[in-house]
């Protein structure tokens, strides 16, 4: 994965699905190689809400998301945020940082 505040990253999955989604800050192309097919939305609210708008996103995370301290383990710092819209594809993300560097999502 690949990010530029505000909104601009690519992030490559290779496993459930193979797919790439890219975002030039204004538009998301999302491309699904199972399909051959790519899809291209408006980033407007898609980006709202998901593990990428905590990297890439306006730093509006807490407009999103509910934060907290998870304590320390495995020599990081880690903080968890679950998304205040409970319409979403996952429960929570925990972020590892070693000083400001995340190193683990």
């Amino acid at each position: 994965m690949m990010f530029a505040r505000p909104g601009k990253f690519r992030w490559d999955y290779v496993a459930p699905y193979e797919q790439v989604i890219v975002s030039d800050g204004i538009k998301l192309w999302l491309y699904d190689a199972d399909l051959d097919q790519v899809t291209v939305k408006s980033l407007g609210d898609v980006m709202a809400g998901t593990p990428a708008a905590l990297l890439a996103g306006d730093n509006a995370i807490e407009q999103y998301f509910s934060l907290k301290d998870a304590g320390e383990g495995s020599g990081l710092e880690w903080l968890e945020a679950t998304p205040k819209n409970r319409d979403t594809t996952f429960e929570r993300i925990r972020m590892g940082f070693k000083g400001d560097v995340l190193v683990q999502m």
